[in-house]
């Protein structure tokens, strides 16, 4: 069978995703005799065992009879009624109607609550509350054979997890969590909802800045989607990984995770996502020393860029596009000449960037940029232009409060790199990162202009989960 361009394309970038160690692996098993054949065997029977699958017939299903197509209409007329009548409901009244009348605890009811809930992402604390009428009447069930309750209920615990993570109530957060530890025992080992989940307390983690814990929840939560086929939950989950390790500044590790979200990413379902992800591949395969592999990213990024229109998705576009340049992999050529030119692009991208988060008030992004361009120009010896950056954060938010303290530590670093033989420079540098890589927005500041990955992460899981994918397709819309 001929293979195709896609193929080798694909099986080039897994390679390019590999770590040292990971392909030293993999020449053994290409050239030692006994891994080869073992390997050999075990794939025989596997495709023996799909091929009797395929060719072996299967018993004919039993049709349902029209009474009983009427009685599970009836059924889930009622119970969308009852979702209904509990989502507006207040929230303690709905856990109470739930405890005392047997007509809301049906568990059609929680998955058309369930529903709801996801298409209210945008409102957290009512997806949260529509997710906790859920799980009060889905941990009110028996046990199912194929553990389509404990999926649910996973999912239903996944929102509000989500919901106090968003509202910066991280302990409760936890709490949600450990409310479903009794049913996460004896639900199966594998499901989609417990996929959710676990990326959920990963994104908890990552908002503590338990930042090694929340890349390996990622990563665990990525192969269990994985294993059940879900390619689009695997890309959100490797996405969400990939960005922990950037902000760590680990492109060997982050690019092995983004390699493999941007072959499995569905640019239709998540063209801002996509084009994230491509973006910082790029990053990641620049600073390796991968230069031409990272500017081929970076043209696949470009070509989506008309399908992810915002502000927020532009500024980040100009901002990651600046950090390419300062690595020289934008286009420029090599040598000392090409890596100044590059370095003074990428400043005044950058400069662009800050002034544009300046103008819309956006204190934490501002400062997070206001760090990258020192950074720069330390590392490209323009120590006469970074005392100014400090002060000029200040002038510019009109000396919001929230920007004091941010202005204070940018100038605080820009002094220990003006510092002759300062040996503080470094680790004032990744106390700053770390600071700023936590800041939110302050409740009378204007919110990010930027969305944050983990919700373009989280619309995807929603946009792909079977049953929506179904009624797309029927034109019933979807999430």
């Amino acid at each position: 069978m001929p293979t195709s361009t896609a193929d080798h394309h694909d099986a080039r970038a897994l390679l390019a995703g590999l770590l040292p160690d990971q392909r030293v692996a993999l020449v053994h098993l290409v050239f030692c005799r006994r891994c080869g054949a073992e390997l050999e065997r075990e794939l025989a029977a596997t495709v023996r065992g799909e091929v009797a699958a395929l060719v072996t017939p299967r018993r004919a299903a039993r049709g349902f009879t029209d009474e009983e197509f009427d009685a599970m209409f009836t059924r889930t007329e009622a119970a969308s009624q009852s979702a209904d009548e509990l989502a507006a409901m207040p929230a303690g009244d709905a856990l109470r109607a739930i405890a005392a009348d047997a007509r809301f605890r049906d568990p059609v009811a929680a998955t058309a609550l369930l529903l709801k809930a996801e298409d209210a992402l945008d409102d957290p604390a009512r997806s949260a509350q529509l997710g906790e009428a859920a799980f009060a009447i889905l941990s009110a069930q028996d046990s199912d054979p194929h553990g389509r309750h404990f999926s649910k209920l996973c999912r239903s615990l996944w929102l509000m997890v989500r919901g106090a993570r968003l509202e910066r109530r991280l302990e409760a957060a936890d709490e949600a969590f450990r409310r479903g530890l009794p049913f996460l025992g004896a639900a199966p080992a594998v499901s989609e909802g417990r996929a959710a989940l676990l990326a959920g307390v990963a994104q908890v983690r990552w908002a503590e800045r338990r930042l090694d814990e929340a890349a390996a929840v990622f990563v665990q939560a990525a192969r269990m989607f994985g294993e059940l086929g879900e390619r689009q939950g695997e890309a959100a989950c490797r996405a969400q990984a990939g960005c922990v390790l950037v902000e760590q500044l680990d492109p060997w590790r982050a690019q092995a995770e983004l390699a493999v979200c941007h072959l499995l990413i569905d640019a239709e379902l998540a063209p801002a996502l996509a084009v994230r992800v491509a973006l910082m591949l790029a990053w990641c395969l620049v600073a390796v020393g991968r230069i031409e592999l990272g500017r081929e990213r970076l043209r696949a990024a470009r070509k989506l860029y008309g399908r992810a229109a915002g502000a927020g998705e532009e500024v980040f576009r100009a901002w990651w596009e600046a950090r390419i340049a300062a690595l020289g992999g934008a286009g420029e050529a090599g040598g000392t000449e090409g890596r100044a030119a590059a370095a003074g692009k990428a400043d005044g991208m950058l400069d662009a960037v800050r002034r544009r988060l300046f103008a819309e008030g956006s204190v934490a992004e501002a400062a997070r940029c206001s760090l990258d361009l020192l950074v720069l120009r330390v590392e490209a010896g323009r120590l006469d232009a970074v005392s100014e950056l400090g002060p000029d954060m200040l002038r510019e938010l009109e000396n919001r409060v929230s920007a004091f303290r941010p202005a204070e530590m940018i100038d605080l670093l820009a002094f220990r790199a003006v510092e002759e033989g300062s040996a503080r420079y470094a680790p004032t540098l990744a106390a700053a990162r770390h600071y700023l890589a936590g800041l939110r927005p302050h409740p009378t500041d204007r919110q990010d202009l930027i969305p944050e990955v983990q919700a373009l992460a989280d619309r995807l899981l929603v946009a792909a989960r079977p049953e929506r994918r179904g009624v797309a397709e029927l034109g019933g819309g979807g999430a």
